[in-house]
């Protein structure tokens, strides 16, 4: 199955609005097109973004609780077993590698620009959620894709 690690970025938006693409890769997640990937450090990232004023007006704090559960329970959480030092702009952007990297993650979804601009790292590709909403989606109705 195809495993995909999703940044803070790409996740907060995603309980917020359902038909953009964020949304749509979380709907994906859920009915089974991909395995979604996550790290301690993600999920303490997206943590701190649900605190922004931005995501309090627009969440409930019940449905960020609930939002967190559900990663926490149902997406794959993986030890950070590769070191990333150096390679992105930020520190926390290193994590994000080393989760996709620690994970064999096949795609990073992001809307970072500087994780953008690598491109792929490590075998995984980095791409943006609007693309890779399109990806899985194709994937979605391919018969012969794999599920494992």
């Amino acid at each position: 199955m195809t495993r995909v690690v999703l940044d803070a970025n790409v996740l907060a938006p995603a309980f917020v609005n359902p038909t953009a693409s964020a949304g749509r890769l979380l709907r994906l997640w859920r009915i089974g097109t991909f395995s979604l990937v996550t790290s301690a450090p993600i999920l303490a990232e997206l943590h701190r973004t649900y605190q922004d004023a931005y995501y309090a007006r627009r969440l409930s704090p019940e449905l960020i609780e609930a939002a967190l559960a559900l990663l926490e329970s149902e997406a794959v959480t993986v030890e950070i077993s590769v070191q990333v030092l150096g390679v992105a702009s930020h520190p926390e952007d290193d994590l994000v590698l080393a989760t996709a990297a620690s994970a064999n993650a096949d795609y990073l979804g992001t809307r970072d620009r500087q994780l953008l601009k690598l491109g792929s790292f490590r075998g995984t590709q980095i791409v943006h959620p609007a693309d890779l909403a399109r990806i899985l989606d194709s994937t979605e109705d391919d018969p012969y894709r794999h599920r494992s």
